[in-house]
């Protein structure tokens, strides 16, 4: 148990009544309500301090999609818990400069947006989406808003990350869940020790030391989990903590 507070810097809660989540249909764990008061629950004595909510897949579609109104339920999850300092919606970047009077309105009209995040590895087409001229575009285009993106993909798609990190100068880029436990791999330490050469990019997700160890578990493996989890999770903490303090710098206090 850690003794000291926490930043949650990955928190996802859904309400099916409120937006459609096609992605969890069928899901015994996913396809049903989840609150900041199951949250704070589940937290039992952890001592979080703040949390920033990542975008959770809500469906789009071609033309539009539910990006304004995740972004207000959330708002109402943080009149119930004023812990939510932050929110990291979904927006179609792949519009390109079209795109930029729905980021003009998610800044004017809701301040606690902090930046953009995209699922790229769900996409039909990763590679052909997230190195689109296009979408190249709408990433660029956050660094008007000041904005951060962060970019969620596998550990076999790799190499279209460090690709797309090389066309995005300006804004700060954060790659999350790069050891996520559901691929059952661990991206090698010589790709996520790369990305932080990049002057504007960051690595997050569970291979990052301090913020995302506990998405895989918040007290290390369980005991009743299978043998092949307690060895993931073995895995990724070793790699986390193997890297570089330049490769955790997401999740640090600012000065």
């Amino acid at each position: 148990m850690p003794n000291f507070p926490i930043i949650d810097t990955h928190l996802h809660v859904w309400d099916q009544t409120k937006l459609r989540y096609s992605a969890f249909a069928g899901s015994p764990l996913f396809n049903h309500p989840y609150h900041v008061e199951d949250y704070r629950r589940d937290c039992g004595k952890l001592d979080i301090e703040a949390m920033v909510f990542l975008e959770c897949y809500a469906d789009f579609w071609e033309g539009g999609g539910q990006y304004i109104d995740e972004i207000k339920f959330v708002e109402s999850e943080a009149r119930r818990d004023p812990r939510i300092k932050g929110i990291v919606p979904m927006a179609p970047l792949e519009w390109g400069n079209k795109v930029e009077p729905m980021l003009r309105q998610m800044q004017n009209d809701h301040p606690t947006v902090k930046g953009i995040r995209r699922i790229v590895e769900f996409d039909n087409d990763p590679r052909a989406l997230t190195l689109s001229d296009s979408f190249i575009e709408g990433v660029n285009l956050l660094a008007k808003f000041g904005w951060h993106f962060e970019i969620t993909a596998q550990y076999h798609q790799m190499d279209i990350v460090r690709e797309f990190v090389m066309r995005i100068p300006d804004v700060p880029l954060i790659l999350t869940t790069a050891a996520n436990p559901a691929s059952r791999k661990v991206p090698s330490r010589s790709i996520v020790t790369t990305l932080p050469f990049w002057p504007n990019a960051r690595t997050s997700g569970s291979n990052c030391r301090t913020c995302r160890l506990r998405r895989i578990s918040p007290h290390g493996p369980k005991p009743n989990c299978s043998r092949s989890l307690q060895q993931l999770w073995r895995r990724s903490a070793r790699t986390a903590q193997s890297l570089p303090a330049t490769t955790r710098s997401c999740c640090r206090r600012p000065p």
